[in-house]
């Protein structure tokens, strides 16, 4: 690891995990910062030189739908602005148009339920992102989710017990989610 000088911006990692894929980092901002600022806390905190390395950051006070912003190595670094909660006009309860809900469980979906919790709520924010709230949580169901920084779905995605090694279908769920768009 080389000895970079911290940059001259306020920030706090408040979690660093890594597996033998990628290493995932939050990051806790007080305030919004520049592009540069945020590629100087990437370089700085990606000092070790991991492949795959995903830096979300936070701003101090927002709601928890997601990152402000993203920085990622895969291998060669991007920046992406995302904007806050508010911003983004992510307010849970004005999300839905459809007369759907978003409800969903367990017991309604039987052995087909993809999730290792027992019940949620799916949405559909800014178009295409779809997404499941569970226990607080927001996952991501889908690509367009996942690049607004919204928590991996991996941790509570069921394994599928008639085929080792795979998971239930996310399908059903994505569909549904994305039918609350229209």
């Amino acid at each position: 690891m080389t000895d970079k000088p911290r940059p001259n911006v306020e920030f706090e990692v408040i979690k660093d995990e890594s597996d033998q894929f990628k290493r995932s980092v939050e990051v806790l901002l007080p305030n919004r910062i520049s592009e540069q600022q945020l590629a100087e806390v990437a370089a700085y905190l990606h000092q070790g030189g991991e492949g795959n390395t995903f830096i979300g950051y936070q701003i101090d006070g927002d709601s928890d739908y997601g990152y402000w912003a993203t920085t990622n190595y895969t291998p060669d670094l991007s920046v992406r602005v995302i904007g806050t909660a508010s911003e983004l006009g992510t307010d849970m309860e004005s999300q839905s148009v459809s007369a759907d809900t978003g409800e969903i469980s367990r017991e309604e979906y039987g052995e087909n339920w993809p999730f290792t919790v027992d019940s949620g709520r799916l949405e559909c924010w800014r178009g295409p992102a779809a997404v499941f709230v569970a226990d607080g949580t927001v996952y991501q169901l889908n690509g367009v989710a996942k690049q607004m920084g919204h928590a991996p779905i991996d941790p509570i995605w069921r394994d599928n017990p008639a085929i080792p090694g795979t998971k239930i279908s996310l399908g059903p769920v994505i569909q549904r989610a994305l039918k609350l768009c229209n």
